[in-house]
């Protein structure tokens, strides 16, 4: 009998091998372990997605307890309504552009020029990581200065996602400070004026919501977009870092870089799986699932599912399908901020690439990609070429 054990050492670094066994030898299966039935193949998970008999709804969902109410688990017109009108006004391929080009790029090099002098430094700890943090402070309103103590703060929740022990009282009170710090900030900005960035803000198109469903839209952005980004990132960049070719047209062929990213993401999904619970007893594919059982869509086994792209472990930006990676989800409950993480990304790498003119060498004995619901590499430490200030001028 198969046995999936997605906290084995050999899983989280390589899990290809057992994914594509499941595929083949059982695409829909029951873990006793743990309780829930996991799901292989990507014509499944992606049916399932739509599927209205499974919700995201669950008392003991895990996100409910570590951020409260969010939009990532919630289903209905109110989680609808909320969407369209973030996506109508502040999640808009313009008002992305602007702020990117208004903020994420001056902020990125910035950050590049920061270490570009350092003998080595890590891609991961100076790049990946704050690039989305400040990105999130930024199109949120929340005062810069406080991009350090939030990812500190995120990451002792994000941490505890997939985990099967959880000392809620721990986190408990960290989500309370952070909280209660939110609440602080946005009081203050019902007294302050709006400014003419260039750009609309978040708080620009839910003002006039109550401060609950503000919160929880404050909520699911720093649930969902600090952690996924900084995935993306480091796993985009050690795929290109292994690719130089696809990194110099990434930066020099701007119609290139989304196909590129896309990818990258397909490849290295940043999340490894996510799960849903069945609303009433019914049959999938021929499997009986009873009603309130949970379901595991295993993300990363759908991106490199033979069926649906042709070498699948071979990365290849130019490939026909035109079936994606499903790591942000469909239907409903599809990311709202893909957009906004792939532009940001296209930014960093681009901005990388041009400002140094070739990737530097990467120490590949710590850069290892590896996670079970969220994959990335801990660290990228790129050792210099630039070692003074006139070389850098040189290369410019």
């Amino acid at each position: 009998m198969l046995n999936l054990d997605t906290r084995s050492d050999a899983f989280l670094t390589d899990p290809w091998p057992v994914l594509k066994k499941f595929r083949q030898e059982a695409p829909i299966c029951w873990s006793e372990s743990e309780k829930l039935f996991n799901v292989f193949r990507h014509e499944d998970i992606a049916k399932l997605f739509l599927d209205q008999r499974f919700t995201v709804e669950y008392p003991w969902r895990t996100t409910t307890h570590l951020f409260g109410k969010t939009l990532l688990d919630m289903e209905g017109e109110e989680q609808q309504r909320l969407k369209k009108i973030i996506a109508s006004s502040v999640l808009t391929g313009i008002n992305v552009r602007n702020f990117s080009e208004k903020f994420v790029e001056p902020t990125v090099i910035k950050l590049i020029d920061d270490v570009v002098y350092e003998p080595s430094f890590d891609f991961m700890a100076e790049i990946a990581s704050r690039v989305p943090t400040l990105a999130t402070c930024q199109f949120l309103g929340i005062p810069l200065d406080q991009e350090k103590w939030l990812f500190e703060k995120m990451m002792v929740l994000m941490n505890h996602l997939g985990e099967i022990e959880i000392n809620f009282e721990a986190v408990g009170d960290v989500h309370k400070e952070v909280d209660e710090w939110l609440t602080n900030i946005l009081v203050n900005k019902f007294e302050q004026k709006q400014e003419d960035l260039g750009y609309m803000q978040m708080f620009d198109c839910v003002r006039d919501e109550s401060m609950e469903t503000i919160k929880l839209v404050y909520w699911t952005f720093l649930a969902g977009g600090i952690e996924t980004s900084m995935c993306l990132l480091g796993n985009a960049f050690v795929i290109l870092s292994n690719h130089q070719e696809w990194f110099k047209r990434l930066a020099e062929d701007s119609s290139m870089a989304r196909l590129i990213l896309n990818e990258a993401l397909r490849l290295e999904p940043v999340q490894g799986n996510t799960v849903r619970f069945a609303t009433q007893d019914l049959d999938l594919n021929g499997i009986s699932i009873k009603k309130n059982q949970c379901v595991r869509l295993l993300l990363t086994s759908a991106s490199r599912d033979e069926s649906v792209f042709q070498e699948p472990d071979v990365f290849n930006p130019e490939r026909s399908t035109r079936k994606r990676d499903l790591t942000f989800a469909i239907g409903t409950h599809a990311c709202m901020g893909r957009n906004f993480t792939l532009t940001n990304s296209e930014i960093v790498l681009r901005t990388f690439w041009k400002k140094i003119q070739g990737v530097r060498d990467i120490d590949k004995i710590d850069t290892v990609i590896r996670g079970s619901l969220f994959r990335k590499p801990d660290s990228v430490w790129v050792n210099s070429k630039i070692n003074t200030v006139k070389d850098c001028c040189l290369q410019a």
